[in-house]
């Protein structure tokens, strides 16, 4: 059986500038990006033994995976789901980005503001174990049909997990140079996301650690990126207006919750999925006995827990030096 790796990127952008007068300048953008990856997808089928039902460790799969026999390489076989080949997983990211910049000159100040949205969806799909895996712990367990543990999927239909999200930013700065050997920096920075969303609403999380079993439905979180400002102050000193100079800057920068920082949440969550594990399996019971014994009785599965009321999450930072003579 082959597989293969496929991973493609798009990018369209579209740019205009429009020269109002010598200190009056209006900078305009759109951008899309897309960005494709997946991994395992078939390409063909060398063995047609693997698309005999009597090998399938889960009904209307392939042959799963016999993992961890000592001494013997590892069994693959192919990800499936309803009869139809997938990739073991699939990614694709699609970002819709606009934004607008202004930049102004007036006397001793050189002022520029501007805004810019994003609009993120990452979609995947992602089968781990999905045509069952068995685990031996011995060539000879292996050899007289003794497995230790039995993993696969409870969920039939595996589902696509959409995690949208939207970025919005704004900005204003004043350079103002005081003398002619003195610039400083005023600037000031507003940038906020919106909560993680699941398209389908298929949304999970441990409200408390203590709670018996997940809250379903949006929102993920509170969110904590509604009061982001961001200011920041730096300066440019020519002491006697030579070479050298010194510089120096503070600034605030926040750290926003972005989706791939929770993709793992979303893509095994209970319930919308889940899995099967088994450790106490009886002689006999590869290939199909295992599923076929515990397929009603799914009793694994990720209980998402993120902290409800995040506090915001920001770094400071400053510097002062020169950068020579």
């Amino acid at each position: 059986m082959l597989s293969n790796i496929v991973s493609r990127r798009q990018v369209v952008t579209l740019h205009e500038q429009h020269v109002f007068s010598a200190t009056f300048l209006n900078a305009a953008r759109l951008g899309f990006s897309r960005s494709v990856g997946i991994i395992g997808g078939l390409t063909k089928v060398l063995n047609p033994n693997m698309l005999d039902p009597s090998f399938a460790f889960v009904p209307g799969g392939l042959a799963g995976e016999v993992r961890a026999v000592p001494g013997v390489t590892n069994f693959s076989g192919a990800p499936t789901t309803g009869g139809v080949l997938l990739s073991n997983k699939s990614l694709a990211w699609n970002s819709f980005q606009g934004g607008d910049d202004v930049f102004l000159t007036h006397g001793i100040h050189s002022i520029k503001f501007g805004v810019l949205v994003e609009r993120m969806q990452d979609n995947e799909l992602s089968l781990p174990a999905v045509n069952g895996r068995f685990r031996f712990d011995s060539l000879l367990n292996f050899l007289t049909n003794r497995p230790l543990v039995f993993q696969g999927s409870g969920s039939p239909d595996v589902p696509d997990v959409g995690l949208r999200q939207t970025l919005f930013g704004a900005y204003a700065q004043d350079d103002v140079r005081l003398q002619k050997n003195l610039t400083v920096n005023l600037g000031f920075r507003y940038e906020m996301a919106t909560v993680p969303a699941e398209s389908q609403n298929r949304v999970s999380n441990l409200r408390n650690l203590t709670d018996a079993v997940p809250h379903v439905g949006s929102p993920f979180f509170a969110n904590p990126t509604l009061r982001n400002f961001e200011p920041r102050v730096g300066f440019a000193w020519s002491p006697r207006g030579g070479k050298t100079l010194a510089r120096g800057g503070f600034g605030i920068f926040d750290v926003l919750p972005l989706p791939y920082e929770f993709q793992s949440s979303f893509q095994l969550a209970v319930p919308f999925v889940h899995s099967i594990f088994a450790n106490t399996l009886q002689p006999g019971m590869f290939p199909t006995g295992a599923f076929q014994q515990f397929s009603n009785q799914t009793n694994f599965g990720l209980a998402t827990y993120a902290e409800f009321n995040p506090k915001r999450n920001y770094v400071m930072q400053w510097n002062l030096g020169s950068p020579g003579s």
